[in-house]
């Protein structure tokens, strides 16, 4: 059965092609976007892109086990009858794909249980600016033994902090994405254009 995807529009469709070939790259993409305008779209492609290309562990992060439970259900949905999921563990949070990938879905709240995986395909850390700094120093390990690229998106916080940072960083490892020089205003009413103006 074919898999129908999302339509990824143009400002995702630049980190989604910025993507094709990182696989090993050890690179960091970092997305400074505003709320509403497709970020976890972007994340559950790709991850469903990483986990049917070949055979490797992808894990996503979220600040909450909420928001993991709601991608999780997200990505099961958009497979649904498709063929290509073995298994999906509801309780453990854990898709298990017939060529033997997985996607793992973790959060901040697990903490020092962060610990012990290995990401050979895509580590996505979503909601980034709420994800604290010793999070990350748990997070980056696990991509260094197959220099498994890293997605971090997120709506800014403050300036400072790990996300902060990544974003504002110059050199080849990280490439950084501004989806706000983009017209995203189709998704939001116009009180809430204003709203996001003024803050």
């Amino acid at each position: 059965m074919e898999i129908v995807l999302p339509k990824l529009e143009p400002w995702q469709k630049d980190v989604f092609e910025a993507m094709l070939d990182s696989r090993g790259s050890g690179k960091r993409y970092i997305i400074k976007a505003r709320r509403q305008c497709g970020k976890s779209v972007l994340a559950i492609v790709l991850l469903i892109k990483f986990s049917l290309e070949e055979k490797c562990i992808n894990v996503c992060v979220e600040p909450t086990q909420a928001q993991s439970r709601r991608v999780f259900k997200q990505i099961v949905d958009c497979l649904q009858g498709s063929g290509v999921i073995k298994s999906a563990n509801a309780t453990l949070l854990t898709i298990e794909f017939v060529n033997g990938s997985e996607i793992l879905f973790k959060s901040q709240e697990q903490r020092d249980a962060l610990r012990g995986f290995t990401v050979s395909g895509l580590l996505v850390i979503d909601e980034g600016a709420f994800i604290t700094t010793d999070i990350y120093n748990i997070l980056y390990p696990c991509c260094d033994a197959n220099n498994a690229p890293i997605l971090i998106i997120s709506t800014p916080l403050f300036r400072s902090g790990e996300f902060y940072n990544l974003y504002s960083s110059s050199n080849d490892m990280v490439e950084s994405f501004d989806w706000s020089t983009y017209d995203t205003s189709k998704y939001l009413s116009n009180e809430k254009l204003e709203y996001y103006r003024q803050t």
